[in-house]
């Protein structure tokens, strides 16, 4: 009997569905697991290709077996995973379509992983379409992705959906005081709240926001609104220092603008900074405000280089000049 625990507790009833058709030997050919980011989708991913590929399948992973044994070292030959930064392109679809079609190397089952399938450009969702369309029996494909709606329909139909489903503010909040033992049940709630409910991404937000960096990035936006730096100089400030973090500070400073322009003061989550976010809310007009925030999400989801984000700052800078008049 395989361990009932997955590797988060709120994966737990889709891990048990999982083991499930493990055992009863009814697995599909394909599968893809949906969710909001930051869940550890593609750690479950992992998990279930473990089960599929541990050569004793009591335990998953036993741990103990060579298949175990060449997943941990990321040297198992039935086992293959796209890298899980920039585009999924064609080439390596037709790469793994001949090798999915041959015959397992070590065991039963070869394993095909695609975290966040969404990075599959047309030609190669096309490509992956035909293989699904006729998949050979040794073969399981495993998918995840943040962004289902953006996936082909047809690709879709031809897999098994594992929806992820929400998990309570009260789960998260109790996972993340394990991980932060001295931080307020309020601020785990806030930080929940600003990512969509999401754990690991919870987790992220609160390493990266309860860093000095954090309170340097307020600090220059308020002496930019109280007119003692200007727009070049904030660049100067933040961009050097900050450039992996200010889309991350960014997005949660516009989203408690909007939050604050919409459901009032009470609303904001950053409540040490709600006087600068007021300053800023009563400034500025919604439609801008919003169009920010559609912006930021992109540029998030693109995965940009620092340069381009870099290019895509300053012009941001230049424009709040222009729409709170602040020069």
């Amino acid at each position: 009997m395989m361990t009932k625990s997955s590797c988060y507790p709120w994966f737990d009833a889709l891990w048990q569905h999982w083991l499930l058709r493990l055992s009863q030997k009814k697995l599909s050919h394909a599968y893809v697991l949906t969710g909001v980011a930051g869940l550890g989708k593609h750690q479950l991913l992992a998990q279930m290709a473990a089960s599929v590929l541990c050569h004793r399948q009591t335990e998953t992973p036993c741990g103990q077996c060579s298949a175990c044994h060449w997943l941990s070292v990321q040297t198992h030959p039935d086992y293959f995973i796209a890298e899980k930064t920039g585009s999924i392109g064609i080439d390596l679809v037709r790469q793994w379509r001949e090798i999915c079609y041959q015959t397992p190397a070590v065991g039963q089952y070869k394993v095909m992983a695609l975290p966040d399938c969404d990075r599959l450009t047309v030609p190669a969702a096309n490509a992956l379409l035909k293989i699904l369309e006729e998949p050979p029996e040794s073969c399981i494909w495993l998918l995840s992705s943040s962004h289902c709606a953006e996936l082909p329909a047809t690709l879709l139909s031809r897999c098994q959906r594992l929806t992820c489903p929400p998990i309570s503010l009260d789960q998260g909040a109790a996972w993340l005081q394990e991980k932060f033992p001295g931080h307020a049940r309020l601020l785990l709630i806030q930080a929940l709240q600003s990512v969509s409910g999401a754990p690991l991404a919870a987790q992220q937000w609160l390493q990266t926001e309860s860093s000095a960096q954090r309170g340097l990035f307020y600090q220059q936006l308020q002496q930019y609104f109280d007119k003692k730096v200007s727009s070049h100089a904030i660049y100067q400030a933040l961009w050097p220092s900050l450039q992996d973090h200010l889309p991350c500070f960014l997005l949660a400073w516009v989203t408690d603008i909007i939050r604050a322009q919409e459901l009032g003061e009470g609303a904001i989550i950053n409540r040490e900074y709600a006087g600068l976010i007021q300053q800023m809310s009563a400034r500025m007009q919604r439609h801008v405000i919003w169009q920010w925030y559609d912006q930021l999400l992109i540029l998030k989801k693109q995965a940009i280089t620092h340069v381009n984000f870099g290019y895509w700052f300053l012009q941001w800078l230049l424009q709040l000049d222009k729409e709170c008049h602040c020069e």
